[in-house]
Protein backbone atom coordinates (compact mmCIF):
# COMPACT_ATOMS: atom_id res chain seq x y z
CA UNK A 1 0.00 0.00 0.00
CA UNK A 2 1.12 3.58 -0.71
CA UNK A 3 -0.27 6.49 1.32
CA UNK A 4 -0.16 10.23 0.60
CA UNK A 5 -0.47 12.64 3.53
CA UNK A 6 -0.97 16.37 3.90
CA UNK A 7 1.25 18.70 5.95
CA UNK A 8 -0.48 17.65 9.17
CA UNK A 9 0.15 13.98 8.52
CA UNK A 10 -3.46 13.12 7.70
CA UNK A 11 -3.89 10.54 4.93
CA UNK A 12 -5.45 12.15 1.86
CA UNK A 13 -4.94 9.35 -0.66
CA UNK A 14 -4.12 5.66 -0.55
CA UNK A 15 -3.36 3.03 -3.16
CA UNK A 16 -2.89 -0.70 -2.93
CA UNK A 17 -0.87 -2.74 -5.43
CA UNK A 18 -0.88 -6.28 -6.75
CA UNK A 19 2.28 -8.39 -6.48
CA UNK A 20 4.05 -6.83 -9.46
CA UNK A 21 2.93 -3.25 -8.96
CA UNK A 22 -0.42 -3.14 -10.76
CA UNK A 23 -2.48 -0.39 -9.14
CA UNK A 24 -5.73 -1.70 -7.68
CA UNK A 25 -7.04 1.87 -7.47
CA UNK A 26 -7.49 2.97 -11.08
CA UNK A 27 -8.12 6.57 -10.04
CA UNK A 28 -4.59 6.92 -8.69
CA UNK A 29 -2.65 8.56 -11.53
CA UNK A 30 0.36 10.29 -9.99
CA UNK A 31 3.82 10.02 -11.53
CA UNK A 32 5.24 8.29 -8.48
CA UNK A 33 3.94 4.79 -7.94
CA UNK A 34 4.99 1.33 -6.81
CA UNK A 35 8.11 1.59 -4.55
CA UNK A 36 8.65 5.11 -5.87
CA UNK A 37 8.99 4.11 -9.51
CA UNK A 38 7.76 6.36 -12.29
CA UNK A 39 4.29 5.41 -13.55
CA UNK A 40 3.22 6.23 -17.10
CA UNK A 41 -0.58 6.55 -17.00
CA UNK A 42 -0.85 6.63 -20.80
CA UNK A 43 0.80 3.24 -21.36
CA UNK A 44 0.21 1.66 -17.94
CA UNK A 45 3.93 0.87 -17.61
CA UNK A 46 6.41 1.41 -14.79
CA UNK A 47 9.81 2.91 -15.62
CA UNK A 48 12.87 1.80 -13.65
CA UNK A 49 15.44 4.16 -15.21
CA UNK A 50 16.63 1.44 -17.57
CA UNK A 51 13.67 -0.59 -18.74
CA UNK A 52 9.89 -0.47 -18.72
CA UNK A 53 7.95 -3.07 -16.71
CA UNK A 54 4.36 -4.09 -17.37
CA UNK A 55 2.74 -4.55 -13.92
CA UNK A 56 -0.13 -6.55 -15.43
CA UNK A 57 2.18 -9.18 -16.93
CA UNK A 58 4.69 -8.88 -14.10
CA UNK A 59 7.52 -8.73 -16.65
CA UNK A 60 9.80 -6.15 -18.23
CA UNK A 61 8.74 -5.56 -21.84
CA UNK A 62 12.30 -6.10 -23.07
CA UNK A 63 15.14 -8.40 -22.03
CA UNK A 64 18.18 -7.14 -20.17
CA UNK A 65 20.73 -5.99 -22.75
CA UNK A 66 23.69 -7.49 -20.88
CA UNK A 67 22.91 -11.18 -20.49
CA UNK A 68 19.37 -12.43 -19.80
CA UNK A 69 20.73 -15.88 -18.88
CA UNK A 70 22.57 -14.68 -15.77
CA UNK A 71 21.14 -14.35 -12.29
CA UNK A 72 19.82 -10.88 -11.58
CA UNK A 73 18.78 -10.02 -15.12
CA UNK A 74 16.15 -11.15 -17.62
CA UNK A 75 12.51 -10.13 -17.65
CA UNK A 76 11.34 -11.26 -14.20
CA UNK A 77 10.48 -8.31 -11.95
CA UNK A 78 11.98 -9.81 -8.79
CA UNK A 79 15.10 -11.17 -10.47
CA UNK A 80 16.17 -7.54 -10.85
CA UNK A 81 19.15 -6.40 -8.75
CA UNK A 82 19.96 -9.96 -7.64
CA UNK A 83 16.46 -10.40 -6.20
CA UNK A 84 17.13 -7.65 -3.66
CA UNK A 85 15.70 -4.37 -5.09
CA UNK A 86 15.37 -2.87 -1.59
CA UNK A 87 19.08 -2.90 -0.77
CA UNK A 88 20.62 -3.05 -4.24
CA UNK A 89 20.29 -1.00 -7.40
CA UNK A 90 20.81 -2.03 -11.01
CA UNK A 91 19.86 0.95 -13.15
CA UNK A 92 21.13 -0.48 -16.43
CA UNK A 93 21.02 -4.20 -15.80
CA UNK A 94 24.81 -4.39 -15.97
CA UNK A 95 25.86 -4.50 -12.33
CA UNK A 96 24.53 -4.30 -8.79
CA UNK A 97 25.58 -2.23 -5.82
CA UNK A 98 24.42 -0.39 -2.74
CA UNK A 99 21.76 2.24 -3.41
CA UNK A 100 23.20 5.75 -3.31
CA UNK A 101 21.86 8.55 -1.08
CA UNK A 102 18.88 10.64 -2.09
CA UNK A 103 21.10 13.63 -2.83
CA UNK A 104 22.93 11.62 -5.47
CA UNK A 105 19.64 10.74 -7.12
CA UNK A 106 18.56 14.39 -7.19
CA UNK A 107 21.88 15.41 -8.72
CA UNK A 108 21.51 12.72 -11.37
CA UNK A 109 18.00 13.99 -12.18
CA UNK A 110 19.33 17.53 -12.64
CA UNK A 111 22.05 16.24 -14.93
CA UNK A 112 19.43 14.39 -16.98
CA UNK A 113 17.46 17.62 -17.41
CA UNK A 114 20.54 19.36 -18.82
CA UNK A 115 21.00 16.58 -21.36
CA UNK A 116 17.36 16.59 -22.46
CA UNK A 117 17.91 18.82 -25.51
CA UNK A 118 20.62 16.52 -26.85
CA UNK A 119 18.47 13.45 -26.31
CA UNK A 120 15.45 15.04 -27.98
CA UNK A 121 17.58 15.77 -31.04
CA UNK A 122 18.77 12.15 -31.08
CA UNK A 123 15.20 10.89 -30.78
CA UNK A 124 14.12 13.10 -33.68
CA UNK A 125 16.89 11.58 -35.78
CA UNK A 126 15.49 8.14 -34.99
CA UNK A 127 11.98 9.17 -35.94
CA UNK A 128 13.09 10.59 -39.29
CA UNK A 129 15.16 7.46 -39.97
CA UNK A 130 12.38 5.01 -39.15
CA UNK A 131 12.58 3.35 -42.56
CA UNK A 132 15.50 1.40 -41.10
CA UNK A 133 13.12 -0.32 -38.70
CA UNK A 134 10.04 -1.17 -40.75
CA UNK A 135 8.75 -1.58 -44.25
CA UNK A 136 6.96 1.58 -45.44
CA UNK A 137 4.82 -0.51 -47.80
CA UNK A 138 3.12 -2.37 -44.96
CA UNK A 139 -0.21 -1.53 -43.35
CA UNK A 140 -0.73 2.17 -42.41
CA UNK A 141 -0.76 1.53 -38.66
CA UNK A 142 2.78 0.17 -38.94
CA UNK A 143 3.85 3.62 -40.12
CA UNK A 144 2.76 5.31 -36.90
CA UNK A 145 6.10 4.77 -35.20
CA UNK A 146 9.36 2.86 -35.72
CA UNK A 147 9.71 -0.25 -33.62
CA UNK A 148 12.80 1.22 -32.01
CA UNK A 149 12.23 -0.30 -28.59
CA UNK A 150 12.00 -3.82 -30.01
CA UNK A 151 15.10 -3.39 -32.15
CA UNK A 152 17.13 -1.99 -29.27
CA UNK A 153 16.01 -4.69 -26.86
CA UNK A 154 16.66 -7.45 -29.39
CA UNK A 155 20.31 -6.58 -29.97
CA UNK A 156 23.19 -6.75 -27.48
CA UNK A 157 24.70 -3.50 -28.70
CA UNK A 158 25.54 -0.08 -27.39
CA UNK A 159 23.87 3.14 -28.43
CA UNK A 160 25.14 5.56 -31.02
CA UNK A 161 26.60 7.59 -28.17
CA UNK A 162 28.81 4.63 -27.28
CA UNK A 163 27.66 4.56 -23.67
CA UNK A 164 25.02 3.23 -21.34
CA UNK A 165 23.38 5.67 -18.93
CA UNK A 166 24.31 5.43 -15.26
CA UNK A 167 21.70 7.79 -13.87
CA UNK A 168 22.49 7.10 -10.23
CA UNK A 169 26.19 7.88 -10.61
CA UNK A 170 27.17 4.39 -9.47
CA UNK A 171 27.20 2.14 -12.51
CA UNK A 172 29.19 2.41 -15.67
CA UNK A 173 29.64 0.38 -18.82
CA UNK A 174 31.06 -3.12 -18.49
CA UNK A 175 32.23 -3.98 -22.04
CA UNK A 176 32.36 -7.61 -23.12
CA UNK A 177 32.50 -9.87 -26.18
CA UNK A 178 29.82 -9.43 -28.79
CA UNK A 179 29.08 -5.81 -27.88
CA UNK A 180 28.85 -3.55 -30.92
CA UNK A 181 27.61 -0.06 -31.73
CA UNK A 182 24.57 0.87 -33.77
CA UNK A 183 22.93 4.12 -34.80
CA UNK A 184 20.03 4.05 -32.37
CA UNK A 185 19.58 5.16 -28.80
CA UNK A 186 19.03 3.17 -25.60
CA UNK A 187 15.62 2.62 -24.01
CA UNK A 188 16.50 4.91 -21.12
CA UNK A 189 17.54 7.69 -23.50
CA UNK A 190 14.30 7.25 -25.42
CA UNK A 191 12.29 7.60 -22.23
CA UNK A 192 14.19 10.71 -21.13
CA UNK A 193 13.51 12.22 -24.54
CA UNK A 194 9.81 11.48 -24.05
CA UNK A 195 9.59 9.27 -27.12
CA UNK A 196 6.61 7.05 -26.20
CA UNK A 197 5.92 3.91 -28.19
CA UNK A 198 2.79 4.01 -30.34
CA UNK A 199 -0.10 1.72 -29.41
CA UNK A 200 0.99 -0.96 -31.89
CA UNK A 201 4.54 -0.96 -30.54
CA UNK A 202 3.22 -1.38 -27.00
CA UNK A 203 1.00 -4.28 -28.06
CA UNK A 204 3.95 -5.95 -29.75
CA UNK A 205 6.13 -5.46 -26.67
CA UNK A 206 3.44 -6.99 -24.47
CA UNK A 207 3.08 -9.92 -26.85
CA UNK A 208 6.83 -10.55 -26.68
CA UNK A 209 6.72 -10.41 -22.89
CA UNK A 210 3.76 -12.83 -22.83
CA UNK A 211 5.61 -15.20 -25.17
CA UNK A 212 8.74 -15.08 -23.00
CA UNK A 213 6.72 -15.69 -19.84
CA UNK A 214 5.07 -18.75 -21.42
CA UNK A 215 8.42 -20.07 -22.65
CA UNK A 216 9.90 -19.57 -19.19
CA UNK A 217 7.07 -21.55 -17.59
CA UNK A 218 7.52 -24.43 -20.07
CA UNK A 219 11.34 -24.54 -20.00
CA UNK A 220 11.54 -26.87 -16.93
CA UNK A 221 9.72 -29.56 -18.96
CA UNK A 222 12.80 -29.77 -21.21
CA UNK A 223 12.23 -32.56 -23.75
CA UNK A 224 8.53 -32.77 -22.87
CA UNK A 225 7.93 -29.09 -23.59
CA UNK A 226 6.15 -28.02 -26.80
CA UNK A 227 8.54 -27.41 -29.67
CA UNK A 228 7.60 -23.75 -30.16
CA UNK A 229 5.77 -20.87 -28.52
CA UNK A 230 4.81 -17.51 -29.97
CA UNK A 231 2.88 -14.40 -29.04
CA UNK A 232 0.44 -12.23 -30.91
CA UNK A 233 -1.84 -9.23 -30.66
CA UNK A 234 -5.03 -7.92 -32.23
CA UNK A 235 -4.74 -4.30 -33.37
CA UNK A 236 -8.51 -3.81 -33.24
CA UNK A 237 -9.28 -5.20 -29.78
CA UNK A 238 -5.88 -4.69 -28.16
CA UNK A 239 -5.90 -8.31 -26.97
CA UNK A 240 -2.52 -9.98 -26.38
CA UNK A 241 -1.98 -13.75 -26.09
CA UNK A 242 0.80 -16.35 -26.15
CA UNK A 243 0.34 -19.97 -27.20
CA UNK A 244 2.38 -23.14 -27.82
CA UNK A 245 2.11 -25.58 -30.72
CA UNK A 246 -0.28 -28.41 -29.93
CA UNK A 247 -2.53 -30.99 -31.55
CA UNK A 248 -0.81 -30.85 -34.92
CA UNK A 249 -1.25 -27.09 -35.18
CA UNK A 250 1.47 -24.44 -35.17
CA UNK A 251 1.66 -21.97 -32.29
CA UNK A 252 0.63 -19.25 -34.76
CA UNK A 253 -2.63 -21.10 -35.48
CA UNK A 254 -3.55 -21.19 -31.79
CA UNK A 255 -2.69 -17.49 -31.41
CA UNK A 256 -4.77 -16.64 -34.49
CA UNK A 257 -7.81 -18.50 -33.11
CA UNK A 258 -7.43 -16.99 -29.63
CA UNK A 259 -7.37 -13.48 -31.12
CA UNK A 260 -10.59 -13.92 -33.09
CA UNK A 261 -9.34 -15.28 -36.44
CA UNK A 262 -9.09 -11.82 -38.02
CA UNK A 263 -6.20 -11.82 -40.50
CA UNK A 264 -6.24 -8.05 -40.97
CA UNK A 265 -5.86 -7.38 -37.23
CA UNK A 266 -3.70 -10.32 -36.10
CA UNK A 267 0.06 -9.95 -35.83
CA UNK A 268 2.66 -12.30 -34.39
CA UNK A 269 5.99 -12.19 -32.59
CA UNK A 270 8.84 -14.41 -33.78
CA UNK A 271 8.43 -17.96 -32.43
CA UNK A 272 10.95 -19.47 -30.02
CA UNK A 273 11.87 -22.81 -28.45
CA UNK A 274 11.11 -22.94 -24.70
CA UNK A 275 14.07 -25.19 -23.90
CA UNK A 276 16.78 -22.88 -25.27
CA UNK A 277 15.03 -19.60 -26.25
CA UNK A 278 16.28 -19.89 -29.84
CA UNK A 279 14.18 -18.29 -32.55
CA UNK A 280 12.26 -20.73 -34.75
CA UNK A 281 11.84 -19.77 -38.43
CA UNK A 282 8.26 -19.36 -39.65
CA UNK A 283 7.23 -22.47 -41.58
CA UNK A 284 6.17 -22.26 -45.23
CA UNK A 285 2.55 -23.06 -44.32
CA UNK A 286 2.23 -20.18 -41.83
CA UNK A 287 4.02 -17.82 -44.20
CA UNK A 288 1.52 -18.65 -46.94
CA UNK A 289 -1.50 -18.50 -44.63
CA UNK A 290 -0.74 -15.28 -42.73
CA UNK A 291 1.75 -13.49 -44.99
CA UNK A 292 5.07 -11.91 -44.06
CA UNK A 293 3.33 -8.68 -43.14
CA UNK A 294 1.90 -10.37 -40.04
CA UNK A 295 5.38 -10.78 -38.55
CA UNK A 296 7.92 -8.19 -37.32
CA UNK A 297 10.75 -7.04 -39.53
CA UNK A 298 13.78 -9.31 -39.13
CA UNK A 299 11.70 -12.45 -38.50
CA UNK A 300 13.29 -15.59 -39.96
CA UNK A 301 11.37 -17.60 -42.55
CA UNK A 302 12.05 -21.24 -43.42
CA UNK A 303 11.66 -20.46 -47.11
CA UNK A 304 14.73 -18.19 -46.93
CA UNK A 305 16.99 -20.82 -45.40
Amino acid sequence: MRLVTDMSGAVVEGTTYATYGESLNTGFQTQKGYIGERFDAETGLLYLNARYMDPVLGRFISPDDWDPTKEGVGTNRYAYAQNDPVNKSDQNGHATGVVGPAAEARAAAQKADHERAELEARAEAIRTGRRDFFNADRDPYERLSPRVADEVARQSELSASGKVDNADGVFGLMPGPGIGVKAVTTLSELAMARVAAARVSLLEARAIAARDALAESLAPLKGRAPATVTGGYNTTTGQVVARACEGGKCAEDHVFEALGSDKDATHFTPAMRPRNSNEVPVCARCEARYGRGAFPLGTRFKSDE
